[in-house]
């Protein structure tokens, strides 16, 4: 048994060697790898049973138990099924007692090493030996059970026998070969391992895109890790945010998915493994806390396991993650954690070397670019001293394209006279590493370039490989040097003629001046200064600041000043000036230039205007006139530097000069001096009406010297200038010097004359107050006649003020008075209108059933709101207009749409009703038929009437207009309702015992009057009054008008009024709206009010309603009245139809329909008819000389030429020719104006046959 058993293991080394030689052979197994092992292990087992041991007839055993449990447990369920199959095979064939046993055997050898795979493929420590030895001893007991079921208890004989044996042996067989086997599974995993990398890193090496690159490193650890998918991602650019890179495997769904999701706590493996920076195994991502926020996509995409890695380079910084994904909970053996450590490593260094390929490379670019965008000229040559590189300011330079410059030497673009420096600067480069001259370049070989040429030589072990050269062009250069030396002999002369003063200071002496510094210290000439000292041209008072000011300039603090001070001339005096001082290079050293102003006159500008300013101030602050007449003289002090004293004297009662006001004396007696203005130089100031100098006061015959005061004695010069008032000299304003003669100039004469004219601007001031006063006054007679209200609030809502009007206002807004404290005007706060309104600079205030405008503006005390103006305006009635004005434009876009619809609607019922009445007079037709025909004219009348009723209420119809007595007609309506209305309404008519003389159209009237009488009759239902009241009334100029728009002149007045429910105020705006209505269906049809308004409206009447709710309503109607009555218009008579005498009436008619039927009507009265669709046909046919047309009948409104252009055409040549107008339109003009255009008589449709008979027949026998 020893020998079968040994035989068997050395069957088993072989196979082992064999799968070996299998791997290396497919470099990297696939599916064929398993089935070819499959075979192998197979032929093993049947080997080793063809060598058994056999214990009876078709018993036998042998090793094909450890074959077949390491099939399962080295080769997988596929290599155990091949040699599975493999043996069953055999043992079938073989046969005997046993060979369902031995089958058995087989399986379960076989399903053992195949469970025991999956075993150590989810965890390497189902590899370890004693692991092993016990899974082996496992088979083998199982395999020792399984003999049992030989028949005739042959199986117990067998386990008696060889059990012993198989449990010591067969285990310690298996464990042998299975180590072995795992050893060369490791070893032919370490090699792949390391040949994928060295594939990688050929990759790297070959400076593969680094995506590729990955992308290859993430398929090698799938191959080397079957079942496993591979996913790298790396950190952008803000280290905060994963992004995948290479991920072969994974669902592009659960990629897109979780792309970009930000590293940290919770954020799967790899977010958390880069947050960490270190490995995160998730063993089980359905509960694993790190995955909360991915585990649903996870899961959907079937990944159940996550064991990720950071990438990082070699200081440690964050590159990415690199993961192994897993369809079933897992945990990663010692291989795949090397596998994953090889994997970030490897992943590290492509990053890494990507990124420092990208980084050369910009570099490259970067320094490519500075070449390229040098101004200087940059050049590379070789040994030979050709060009191998040149940037593109070198091709400039040569103007030569950069490839034609590569390859050709120096000597090529420079002239022929400087070769021999080209060829010098070659043989030092031998010697020297660094060369500099200049040469002239040739340029496109027609001009020169004169260029400075620094080359340094290119050496490797002493080797000279060529040179580095840069070229600068010289041109501009060359052209600055002779600019400056143009420009230093433009400043020579520049310094020579300025009027500023110039000078040099070095080492604190000047060395140079200009003309102007030898005039401002008063020199000859300028070489008279040169060498005195910063203390000889300054005054001694600003010496220290100077040398201060030099000193920090020379230590560098400062790079030069600009001040103000004073320089001393060479004859003691002094003269301000405007220094500014800058540091330079004088002659090779060091100096300051000085350059100087002369700011005596700015000075004396400069007091000018602090002494208006004073007075602008004192001004301001006080209204007492002695006061200001003290700062005048104070201020006058101050702009004349000369001056220590001063004096304002103003003319008394009795015409002498007295002081009013003195600065810079001390004696009280100087308020009781008087001069004569003939004694004194002020008095000549003052009749010459012009300002005096007076340079030495000891000459001048000065009452001012016997008036007894030393100091008014010990004045020696003095200027003078008269106040004058709104052109009076009042008097005068004196400034005196004590220190010397002729101390004034005329400047300062000129300063005092400015005083002067302020101070007497200062006295307009006072009585300007007084006037200001008088016009406050007069403000609030303003205030309390303006018609709107005014209040004054101050900060806490207190009224402060109002005028009458505002009172009243007031008490109706919110019953207070003046001094009461307000919160609410109307509807409004009073917070709320100091705000800006939402629409408009007004608030609409609501109060006591009136409307007011209302706004309030701040008054400002220069640091806050102090009080508040409150404008209020009563628009109650303003108000009313504009509603009113609404209405009669809606009134007019309704008329538009009336007018349209009537003119078509009257061509169609003209046409009804002309054939149903020529129907009608035929003798032919039946009485039932000529009933009928009746109908149709009855209500063909009755839609004309409806048409004329829209053309009413949108003051389109045309009116026959007369002077009229509204009285009777009134008084004739009223009469026919007290006959017609129910006994429960009482109607009444009240009147003057005048006539109401008014010039409209009674029609129209009686249809105001009825429409007004039924609508208060329905608001009545269960009885009331209505009372119409007429009268006369005046509107003058002055007086308000009872209604918005009435005119100035006399007008009638009719109201009607009635008890009834009133008219709701959400219904009020609409009740003149056409067809609105609040009747029951079918009982209004919305037109009755529209109707009035248009009436009254075409009448240029006006009409106002006033109503409160269960109170009744009064409808008031103004019409102009007149003087004079005129007759009535004719009517027409009734009868037999008047017929025509054959006459010829040209009919101009556009619509084919009417046409026909007026043809037909006008030949059944015995006329002659031509036709024409428009008016041009028209003026064709009248043109033929046999038209012999008797009368003209055309429509107004007609395509290509209407009616009235017939009528304006035909005044050349038929003006004698009687034209009748018909419209269906309503006529624009009235009946003067359509007379005067040269129509005769005119036509509204749809007219009647009667109509149209007797108007023909009217107008053909005038």
């Amino acid at each position: 048994m020893l020998l079968e058993l040994l035989q068997n293991v050395a069957l088993l080394v072989a196979l082992s060697v064999g799968l070996q030689l299998l791997a290396q052979r497919l470099n990297r197994p696939g599916r064929l790898y398993p089935i070819v092992a499959g075979i192998l292990f197979g032929s093993v087992g049947i080997i080793s049973m063809l060598t058994p041991l056999r214990f009876a007839p078709g018993v036998f055993f042998d090793g094909r138990s450890i074959v077949l449990s390491l099939a399962g447990f080295y080769g997988g369920p596929l290599t155990a099924l091949v040699a599975a199959l493999m043996c069953i095979a055999y043992r079938s064939y073989a046969g005997g007692v046993g060979a369902v046993v031995g089958v058995l055997v087989i399986l379960q050898s076989s399903l053992f090493g195949v469970i025991y795979y999956y075993l150590r493929r989810r965890n390497r420590r189902w590899e370890h030996p004693l692991l092993l030895w016990t899974f082996a001893l496992l088979v083998h007991v199982t395999m020792l059970m399984l003999q049992l079921l030989l028949p005739n208890n042959m199986g117990w004989e067998v386990v008696r026998h060889i059990g012993p044996t198989v449990i010591l042996l067969y285990p310690l067989g298996f464990l042998v070969i299975a180590l072995v086997m795992l050893e060369n599974e490791r070893r032919r995993g370490l090699e792949e391992m390391l040949s994928a990398q060295n594939r990688i890193l050929e990759m790297i090496a070959a400076s593969a895109p680094l995506t590729a690159t990955l992308e290859s490193l993430a398929r090698e650890i799938e191959m080397q890790a079957p079942g496993m998918m591979a996913s790298i991602l790396l950190l952008d650019e803000e280290g905060m945010h994963l992004r995948h890179v290479a991920a072969p495997s994974l669902p592009a769904a659960y990629l897109q998915a979780i792309d970009g999701q930000p590293i940290g706590e919770k954020a799967g493996s790899c977010g958390t493994a880069v947050w960490r920076k270190t490995q995160v195994i998730v063993e089980d991502i359905a509960t694993d806390p790190l995955w909360a926020n991915y585990r649903e996509v996870a899961l959907r995409h079937r990944l159940r396991a996550c064991w990720s890695a950071p990438i990082q380079d070699n200081a440690g910084a964050m590159l990415g993650s690199f993961a192994l994904y897993y369809h079933t909970v897992a945990k990663p053996t010692d291989f795949q954690l090397r596998l994953i450590d090889m994997s970030t490593h490897t992943a590290a260094i492509a990053i890494m070397h990507y990124r420092q390929e990208e980084a050369l490379r910009a570099e490259r670019d970067f320094a490519r670019q500075v070449m390229d965008a040098m101004n200087e000229g940059l050049c590379v040559t070789d040994q030979d001293g050709r060009f191998t590189y040149v940037n593109l300011a070198f091709a400039a330079m040569v103007g030569t394209p950069l490839a034609e410059v590569l390859g050709h030497t120096p000597r090529d673009f420079v002239v022929e006279a400087d070769h021999p420096l080209v060829d010098q600067s070659f043989v030092d480069f031998r010697d020297n590493e660094h060369i500099l001259f200049e040469a002239r370049l040739i340029n496109r070989g027609v001009c020169e370039v004169p260029a400075q040429v620094s080359a340094v030589s290119r050496r490797h072990k002493d080797e000279y490989l060529g040179t580095i050269t840069v070229i600068t062009d010289l041109t501009e250069r060359k052209r600055a040097e002779e600019t400056l030396r143009e420009s230093e002999a433009r400043y020579r002369l520049l310094v020579d003629t300025s009027p500023y003063a110039i000078g040099i200071y070095q080492d604190s002496r000047l060395v140079f001046v200009n003309q102007s510094a030898a005039r401002l210290l008063g020199a000859s000439e300028p070489d008279v200064l040169i060498g005195k000292s910063i203390f000889d041209t300054v005054a001694p008072k600003e010496q220290a600041a100077a040398e201060e000011r030099f000193r920090t300039m020379s230590a560098g603090e400062s790079a030069g000043y600009t001040t103000e001070t004073v320089y001393l001339r060479l004859d003691g005096s002094t003269v301000p000036v405007e220094v500014t001082a800058v540091p330079f290079v004088f002659q090779g050293r060091e100096a300051v230039q000085i350059i100087a102003a002369d700011i005596t006159e700015r000075k004396r500008r400069q007091r000018e205007l602090e002494a208006q300013a004073k007075l602008t101030q004192a001004i301001s602050e006080t209204a007492d006139l002695q006061v200001l007449l003290e700062r005048i003289l104070d201020a006058a002090v101050h702009a004349v530097a000369a001056a220590q004293k001063g004096t304002i004297l103003l003319l008394d009662s009795s015409g002498q000069l007295r002081v009013q006001a003195w600065i810079g004396y001390q004696d009280p007696r100087m308020r009781n001096i008087a001069f004569s203005p003939e004694q004194s130089y002020g008095g000549r100031s003052l009749r010459s009406r012009k300002a005096l100098l007076v340079p030495d006061v000891s000459v001048e015959a000065s009452a001012s010297r016997s008036s007894g005061i030393d100091e008014l004695g010990a004045v020696k010069s003095a200027i003078v200038a008269p106040l004058i008032v709104q052109g009076e000299a009042i008097g005068v304003i004196a400034l005196d010097s004590v220190e010397r003669t002729a101390a004034f100039v005329e400047e300062d004469m000129r300063a005092l004359s400015n005083i002067a004219v302020t101070a007497g601007l200062v006295l307009e001031r006072a009585r300007l107050f007084e006037e200001m006063k008088k016009n406050a006054r007069q403000m609030e007679q303003v205030m309390q006649t303006t018609p709107q209200g005014l209040l004054l609030l101050d900060v806490t809502g207190k009224v402060v003020m109002a005028n009458r009007t505002g009172i009243r206002d007031l008490a109706i807004l919110t019953n207070a008075r003046v001094g009461d404290m307000i919160t609410q005007l109307g509807d409004l706060k009073v917070s709320e209108l100091l705000l800006i309104p939402p629409v408009g600079p007004w608030h609409d205030v609501h109060a006591d059933g009136r409307i007011f405008e209302i706004i309030a503006r701040p008054i400002s005390n220069h640091e806050d709101f102090a009080q508040w103006v409150v404008l209020i305006d009563d628009v109650t009635r303003s108000r009313q207009a504009e509603m009113e004005a609404r209405q009669q434009e809606r009134l007019a876009t309704v008329g538009q749409l009336a007018a349209g619809i009537a003119h078509d609607f009257n061509n169609i019922l003209t046409v009804i009703l002309l054939h149903a009445q020529m129907a009608g007079m035929s003798a032919e037709m039946l009485d039932a038929d000529r009933r009928r025909m009746a109908v149709i004219v009855e209500q063909t009348q009755y839609a004309t009437e409806l048409v004329r009723q829209i053309l009413d209420f949108s003051r389109q119809s045309l009116l026959q207009r007369r002077d009229m007595d509204l009285r009777a007609l009134v008084n004739e309506q009223v009469s026919l309702l007290q006959r017609t209305f129910p006994e429960t309404i009482k109607v009444a008519l009240v009147h003057g015992e005048n006539r109401c003389l008014v010039h409209a159209d009674p029609t129209r009237l009686r249809q105001v009057v009825v429409n007004l009488a039924i609508n208060a009759r329905d608001a009545m239902p269960h009885g009331g009054a209505l009372l119409f009241e007429l009268s006369k009334l005046s509107v003058a100029a002055e007086a308000a008008a009872p209604t918005p728009g009435l005119a100035v002149g006399e007008w009638i007045r009719l109201t009607v009024a009635d008890t009834g429910t009133g008219i709701a105020p959400d219904v009020l705006p609409h009740i003149f709206d056409p067809f609105f209505t609040t009747k029951e269906p079918g009982k209004g049809t919305g037109l009755g009010l529209a109707q009035v308004h248009g009436i009254i409206a075409q009448h240029e009447g006006h009409l106002s309603v006033d109503t409160l709710p269960d109170s009744g309503t009064t409808f008031t109607i103004y019409l102009s009245a007149v003087e004079t009555k005129q007759p009535a218009p004719q009517t027409v008579a009734a009868g037999v139809l008047p017929r025509g005498r054959g006459e010829r009436i040209l009919l101009v008619e556009d619509n084919p329909t009417l046409r026909y039927a007026i043809i037909e009507m006008l030949k059944s009265l015995d006329y002659a008819v031509l036709d024409a669709p428009n008016g041009r046909v028209a003026l064709d046919l009248l043109a033929s000389p046999h038209s012999n047309v008797a009368l003209v009948l055309s429509d107004v409104v007609m395509p290509d030429m209407g009616g009235m252009a017939l009528v304006d055409a035909m005044r050349t040549d038929h003006s004698n020719l009687p034209v009748v107008l018909m419209s269906g339109h309503p006529l624009d003009e009235d009946q003067e104006n359509l007379r005067a255009l040269g129509v005769t008589a005119w036509l509204l449709k749809p007219c009647s046959m009667t109509e149209l008979a007797h108007m023909l027949a009217r107008t053909l026998r005038r």
